[in-house]
C-alpha cells in the first residue's frame, strides 16, 4: 500500500468536500444550523455512558459466581463422609473349595514366567534397542551409488 503525503490528502478531502456541497442533497443553511447548535450544547461526553445497572448488581454478579465456583469445587474435593458397609461377594453361601491337584501350587505358578522374563530381558532389551537404533541411522543416510 503507498502511503500519500500529508498534502495530498489534505487536498483530496478538500475536494470531496467541495464536491458534497455542490450535490443537491447538502444543504449549506442546515449544515450550519446544525453545527451552531452542536457549538450551543456542546458534545456528550462518550466516555462516560450511562450505567444501565445499579451498583449493587455489579457486586453482586460477580461475588455470585466466585461463591458457587467455589462450591462446586467444595463439592467435588471434600472427602465423602458416608461410609459404606461391605457387601458379601456370594450372597448368603460359603465358596467351594477347589481341589488341590486342579490348582497348581503358587511357587511354580511365579517361579517359572520369572526366569523366563529374566532371561528374555537379561539386557535390558538393549540389544532391541541398538538394532533399532541401526535401522534408523540407516535409513536416514543418503543411498551411494553403486561403482560398476
Amino acid at each position: 500500500m503507498k502511503r500519500m503525503p500529508q498534502d495530498a490528502v489534505e487536498r483530496r478531502l478538500m475536494e470531496e468536500a467541495r464536491s458534497l456541497r455542490e450535490r443537491d442533497g447538502f444543504s449549506p443553511d442546515l449544515h450550519a444550523h446544525m453545527m451552531e447548535s452542536l457549538r450551543r450544547r456542546g458534545l456528550g461526553d462518550a466516555a462516560d455512558p450511562p450505567s444501565r445497572h445499579p451498583w449493587f448488581w455489579r457486586a453482586a454478579v460477580p461475588l455470585g459466581v466466585a461463591a458457587a465456583v467455589a462450591l462446586a469445587m467444595w463439592l467435588i474435593v471434600r472427602p465423602s463422609d458416608v461410609s459404606h458397609p461391605p457387601q458379601d461377594a456370594v450372597a448368603g453361601g460359603k465358596v467351594p473349595e477347589l481341589p488341590a491337584q486342579l490348582v497348581p501350587s503358587i511357587d511354580a505358578q511365579v517361579a517359572a514366567p520369572t526366569v523366563r522374563t529374566l532371561e528374555e530381558g537379561k539386557y535390558a532389551y538393549l540389544d532391541r534397542d541398538a538394532r533399532k537404533l541401526m535401522l534408523f541411522v540407516a535409513d536416514q543416510l543418503p543411498d551411494f551409488p553403486q561403482q560398476k
